[in-house]
């Protein structure tokens, strides 16, 4: 229940070393045409249906800003990365 998502079509957001965005679907998991992964949402006791999600990834977010600085020199500080962008 991130982010308190409780009712269908209600969406959380995390950003972090990656990005993920999931959007509530409710008690009818629905299957992505593009890429999405279906996941259980969340399960408010072992007899309660499962609320399901759509689930988009980017394993690579903020981890990349480290990547920029440690292994390719382009900026020094974390505070440059607004320059290049």
């Amino acid at each position: 229940m991130g982010h308190r998502c409780f009712r269908s079509g209600e969406v959380k957001s995390t950003y972090g070393t990656g990005c993920f965005v999931l959007f509530n679907t409710g008690e009818k998991p629905i299957f992505s045409k593009h890429g999405l992964i279906t996941t259980v949402g969340y399960q408010l006791g072992p007899n309660a249906k499962p609320a399901f999600a759509l689930e988009g990834s980017i394993s690579n977010a903020g981890s990349v800003v480290n990547w920029l600085r440690d292994k390719l020199g382009l900026i020094n500080d974390y505070s440059d990365i607004g320059k290049s962008a």
